[in-house]
């Protein structure tokens, strides 16, 4: 199979992450390996099918567009490209863009996570297609299933924004990404979802460098949360200032 539809079918099939291999992991003749749900695609195999993709002219179909993206994240074109084919007819559908924005976001290259352009295009998709697009990760450890879809989602994006900054420090464009999706939220549901928090003997401990990030925005949208996210990072991370700016 030509290697831009396959890795839009793995993707299709419910793959969880995409990486990008050195050729001297590959222990095959293979373009791609799926392993785990985990779709690794051969450096050097990339490549020359997206240089092959545009001398043919062919960058504009969605699987063409995903190799674009994979091997160049800050095409603003394919971004837009694909962004008209979510809008017209649905050629894309929105929950499966969300979750192929999620799959790239979580990538270890640093080209992927800390695209700028990804990080938006998973804003726009918010903005234009309502938070009905997100897809929703129940049974966390702090909502304990109690808590609306509108805490579920703040809480998978504070994990999606984890595992970007951990894979890769100093991700400003994730917690810019972060900061604006808590200002979309509605103050009255999630301060009242912050109950759970805000018990006697609580653990959350705040910083100067905590306040830093929380004061600007903050007050009254689920602080708790954020303290008990952002108090890992600093512990994890001593020497990133990216999530205190």
């Amino acid at each position: 199979m030509e290697l831009a539809s396959a890795v839009d079918s793995a993707v299709a099939a419910g793959l969880e992450a995409i990486e990008i291999v050195p050729d001297v992991l590959f222990l095959s003749e293979d373009e791609m390996i799926v392993e785990s749900k985990v779709l690794g695609i051969r450096y050097k195999a990339l490549y020359k099918r997206y240089v092959e993709l545009s001398k043919r002219n062919q960058q504009f179909t969605p699987s063409a567009l995903l190799i674009t993206i994979l091997a160049t994240p800050e095409n603003v074109t394919a971004w837009n490209r694909r962004k008209d084919l979510c809008i017209e007819g649905g050629i894309v559908k929105a929950k499966a863009e969300w979750k192929l924005i999620t799959i790239i976001l979580q990538s270890h290259l640093e080209k992927l996570c800390k695209s700028p352009l990804a990080w938006y295009h998973r804003k726009w998709l918010l903005k234009t297609f309502g938070p009905e697009v997100c897809e929703l990760v129940h049974n966390t450890d702090s909502t304990e299933g109690k808590c609306d879809d509108e805490l579920i989602r703040l809480h998978t994006e504070f994990n999606l924004v984890k595992v970007a900054t951990e894979h890769h420090r100093c991700n400003y464009a994730a917690w810019g990404y972060l900061r604006w999706f808590i200002l979309q939220m509605s103050p009255a549901k999630t301060s009242a979802g912050t109950g759970e928090y805000n018990k006697p003997g609580s653990t959350y401990k705040e910083s100067k460098a905590l306040q830093e990030f929380q004061e600007p925005i903050l007050e009254p949208v689920i602080k708790a949360e954020i303290v008990r996210l952002l108090e890992k990072m600093c512990v994890q991370h001593v020497s990133d200032c990216s999530h205190i700016h």
